[in-house]
C-alpha cells in the first residue's frame, strides 16, 4: 500500500462494467459461439443467475468475466466490454431516433 491508502496504479486492476444494453450483446455473443448462461454456471459451479448479473453490470466476479472472454476468445473481459459498447453505440448516442421515440407524439 502506499502512503495514501491506494494501492500503487501498477497493482490498481479496473474492469469495465457493461451496460444492461451491453449486457445483451455479450448474451448474443455467446449465443454464436453455441453457449448459453447455463453452459457458463455449469462450468464454473455456480448458482444460477449469477452469470446475467455479471454481463448486465449488477454483479462482479473474475471467475465469470474471465470464462466469457475465454469462451468469447478475447484476451480480457475488459476487450469483451469494449466490443459490447462499440456494436451497441448506434443505440443510445442519437436520442432523435425513431428508435427512442416510438410512442411519443411528435411536435407537429
Amino acid at each position: 500500500m502506499s502512503l495514501s491508502g491506494f494501492p500503487p496504479a501498477s497493482k490498481a486492476k479496473f474492469r469495465l462494467r457493461p451496460s444492461p444494453l451491453e449486457g445483451h450483446y455479450i448474451k448474443f455473443l455467446l449465443a454464436k459461439k453455441g453457449f448459453r448462461m447455463v453452459d457458463i454456471q455449469r462450468i464454473l459451479g455456480l448458482s444460477s443467475g449469477m452469470v446475467p448479473l455479471v454481463t448486465s453490470g449488477r454483479r462482479r466476479s473474475d471467475r465469470v468475466e474471465a470464462e466469457i472472454a475465454r469462451i468469447l476468445e478475447k484476451s480480457s473481459w475488459n476487450e469483451v466490454v469494449s466490443e459490447a459498447r462499440e456494436a451497441t453505440k448506434i443505440f443510445t448516442t442519437d436520442s432523435s431516433s425513431p428508435a427512442t421515440t416510438r410512442g411519443k407524439r411528435r411536435p407537429a
